[in-house]
């Protein structure tokens, strides 16, 4: 910050003085000094402080020469001080904004995959409250300084012949080259990281970002959007699971051909959590009432769930539930409706369409959010609704900006209602009422009615009791779904859970009210990805089936189709296997047979796992060796 109050005074001393060599050597040390401040602002911007990296020096060094590596490449491309000064203090704080706002937002910084989701952030944005911190008006007035001086202290290189200017051109791009690659290779491996001494996890993306700096971060990052074939990947060995399991899933046919087909509606309902399980929540009333009540009886089945996303991402969780897969055996914060799904995908939905069901797809929100609109129709439904064809009928159909659980529960009663008696009815749909931020009512009607009752406040608790009013709306429209339908006389299955849990910032008096002190160990954090699941009928399920009170998501989907008596896919019943050997996997943990947890980073190694993995890449991945019978049901 010296230097450029130094430049404040020199520069219009330069002009005034009208000193070519002063300017040349003022624009030659300029394009020397920039870069480590360019460093400084675009760390600051994510995480606000102006020292070096939390790792070794070494760590920092390397995000430094980043900047004079791009600084180096764009001028032996233009031949201009300014606009490589521009470019490089440019592209990289654009993606420090981002971070800041994006943490800000949904609590993640930000991926290179991210700008293919760009469109559905912006769609929800505005329901986001975003502050600037002083630091972060200073490092953008730091960096609309260094433009100024970057513009005031321009310099041109000419060379008399133009092939003399490819030379340094080509010295730049190698240099470039170079060290993309020599980061690559840093991370080729979680063991060669650690050697080097960064840090290698995609557990915490914050601390990622923290620990290795944001130009390195998003290098490596960057690298993992392409996904290679598991350890010891072979088609044959799915054909080999198939001739395994296919005689028991053709017994599971023949043993539920006679079955009911009961009509089964599955709602992924956004972000619902029961947070007390991070720790007491003394509150005016109980936010969830009805569940409290419903779980008790006999006939319901409930438990956790462990998902793979926390506070975003929720197409995540929708892929696991519906394909059985699992975002263990994906980079992290990838969206595989966006990235991977490109084709005709087997799932629970082709597996009801093979069984004669209407299949129906359902959001409250647009279309276009996380390519929905593409991939409902590459699961293999045969009918689809998303806000456009939802609009809000009054304002009793909004929560927020939001439409309500409410509303969409009575468009679904509306499509039992007209539904055809010969087809049972197969729906899945995902609501949008508790979405996230919980500080803004852009409509100014929601009234939160559940009020926290700590004896003493270590955080402001109106962001939580924002969020626990929602959640109890939510147990209110459940409850007058459920009293519909059991009224009916056809047999119906009703599964709930919740996508993810809210955010940091809706956590924090818990922790900070409970003296939880374990948020960054392993169990501490894998709390954080549970959310509840409840399982209702109006008549008897499957005797048989089993609903463990903790599971991952992606078996979930097999065990509603399970206890609704539908044949399983031989898919399904290796997983019953696998379920016993490691009842939950999701993107950052793992348990084994004794319910020990155990970090993710190994996964490849765990044999079951490993074959999970290679299921998952058989079925998106090697689509023309794809074992099209491995996931659907065997007819005798």
């Amino acid at each position: 910050m010296t230097a450029l109050v130094v430049l404040l005074f020199a520069v219009p001393t330069v002009k005034l003085l009208k000193c070519q060599i002063l300017k040349k050597l003022f624009s030659l040390g300029f394009i020397f000094i920039a870069p480590p401040f360019i460093f400084m602002i675009v760390e600051a911007l994510t995480r606000n402080y102006f020292w070096g990296l939390p790792g070794t020096m070494k760590i920092t060094f390397i995000n430094v020469i980043f900047y004079y590596v791009l600084a180096f490449f764009v001028l032996a491309l233009t031949t201009r001080t300014d606009v490589a000064i521009i470019v490089t203090a440019l592209i990289p704080s654009i993606l420090g904004i981002a971070n800041n706002l994006s943490i800000q937002a949904r609590d993640m910084p930000i991926y290179p995959w991210d700008v293919l989701s760009a469109k559905t952030a912006m769609s929800v944005v505005g329901n986001y409250e975003m502050s600037f911190s002083p630091d972060f008006k200073f490092c953008i007035f730091s960096l609309v300084a260094i433009i100024v001086f970057a513009i005031q202290l321009n310099m041109r290189f000419k060379f008399k012949k133009l092939w003399i200017g490819i030379f340094p051109a080509v010295a730049s791009f190698m240099m470039l080259f170079g060290y993309v690659s020599y980061i690559n290779n840093i991370f080729s491996s979680e063991e060669t990281a650690i050697k080097h001494g960064f840090y290698p996890s995609m557990f915490d993306a914050k601390y990622l970002y923290n620990y290795n700096g944001t130009p390195v971060t998003f290098i490596y990052t960057l690298g993992l959007l392409d996904i290679d074939p598991p350890k010891g990947y072979d088609s044959d060995n799915i054909r080999d699971l198939y001739d395994q399991y296919q005689n028991a899933a053709k017994d599971d046919y023949e043993k539920k051909a006679d079955n009911v087909k009961p009509n089964i509606i599955v709602i992924m309902n956004e972000a619902f959590s029961d947070l007390s399980i991070l720790g007491d929540i003394p509150t005016n009333k109980d936010y969830m009432p009805f569940i409290n009540s419903l779980i008790k009886e006999e006939r319901v089945k409930h438990g956790y769930t462990l998902v793979s996303v926390k506070g975003g991402n929720t197409p995540n969780s929708e892929y696991e539930f519906l394909t059985g897969g699992s975002m263990a055996f994906f980079p992290a914060e990838t969206i595989p409706f966006q990235q991977y799904i490109d084709g005709h995908t087997y799932s629970v939905v082709s597996q009801l369409n093979m069984l004669g069901y209407r299949t129906v797809g359902m959001h409250n929100f647009y279309r276009s959010g996380w390519k929905r609109d593409e991939v409902y129709d590459m699961l293999g439904f045969d009918e689809k609704y998303f806000l456009e064809d939802m609009k809000p009928v009054n304002d009793d159909d909004l929560i927020r900006c939001f439409l309500s659980d409410r509303s969409m529960y009575n468009r679904i009663i509306d499509l039992y209602e007209n539904n055809s008696e010969d087809e049972p009815l197969f729906l899945f749909g995902v609501t949008m009422q508790n979405h996230g931020g919980y500080t803004n009512d852009l409509n100014g009607t929601f009234v939160p009615e559940i009020k926290t009752q700590y004896e003493q406040k270590f955080y402001s608790t109106d962001i939580l009791d924002n969020y626990l009013s929602l959640i109890y709306e939510t147990d209110k429209a459940y409850e007058e779904l459920i009293n519909y339908f059991s009224k009916v006389d056809e047999p119906t299955v009703i599964v709930m859970f919740g996508d993810h849990q809210p955010s940091d910032i809706v956590t924090q008096p818990i922790y900070a009210n409970n003296a939880v002190t374990d948020q960054k160990t392993l169990k501490g954090r894998t709390e954080r990805y549970k959310t509840p699941y409840i399982i209702w009928s109006n008549y008897d399920l499957n005797s048989e089936a089993e609903a463990p009170s903790d599971v991952s998501l992606n078996y979930l989907g097999g065990i509603v189709m399970d206890m609704a008596g539908m044949p399983l896919t031989p898919f399904q019943m290796w997983q019953k296997d696998l379920l016993k050997e490691h009842p939950s996997v999701n993107a950052f943990s793992y348990t084994d047979a004794s319910g020990t947890l155990h970090s993710a980073s190994g996964i490849q190694n765990v044999p079951m796992l490993n074959t999970l993995s290679q299921i998952q890449y058989n079925l998106l991945f090697d689509r023309k060796h794809t074992v099209k019978e491995f996931f659907l049901p065997v007819t005798p």
